[in-house]
């Protein structure tokens, strides 16, 4: 998604704190499934997990957006539990269609699960839990095909 990197990746890589990356990106992490999220932060203090185009290791946040054909594959079946399984500390579910986020937080491997999970409104603003960055859920969303501007 072109706007996360925008608002939170191109602001922390000038930063030097995190490295950012977009769909597509191979993420191969420890009991889980090669993945491609269409975001994907690393922290600079362990970049060492990028390597060779990959990513070898749990990033710091992984957000995908919501496909309206297929939404429990990203939300419950596959990812949202292979992401906790694996340790992923933030996981945030964009959602077009509503224009909110889920946001997951404290990974829980054997529940396969997040014990937090938080809805960010499209009149909120969404933060990275450790990183100093914020947007406003709706510019997350402006000049989507379907908005007028």
């Amino acid at each position: 998604m072109r706007h996360l990197d925008k608002y939170i990746g191109v602001p922390l890589e000038e930063q030097r704190l995190a490295y950012a990356a977009t769909a597509p990106v191979g993420v191969l992490m420890p009991g889980c499934d090669p993945v491609q999220p269409d975001f994907v932060l690393v922290g600079c203090d362990h970049a060492d997990i990028i390597s060779e185009r990959r990513i070898r290791g749990v990033p710091d946040l992984i957000a995908e957006v919501l496909s309206p054909s297929n939404p429990e594959q990203d939300t419950v079946v596959v990812k949202r539990r292979a992401y906790a399984r694996a340790g992923v500390p933030e996981y945030w579910i964009i959602r077009p269609e509503t224009r909110d986020v889920l946001v997951c937080r404290a990974p829980d491997a054997t529940l396969e699960d997040y014990a937090f999970t938080r809805l960010v409104g499209p009149d909120a603003t969404l933060q990275p839990d450790r990183f100093p960055v914020a947007v406003p859920v709706a510019d997350l969303f402006a000049r989507a095909p379907d908005t007028a501007a």
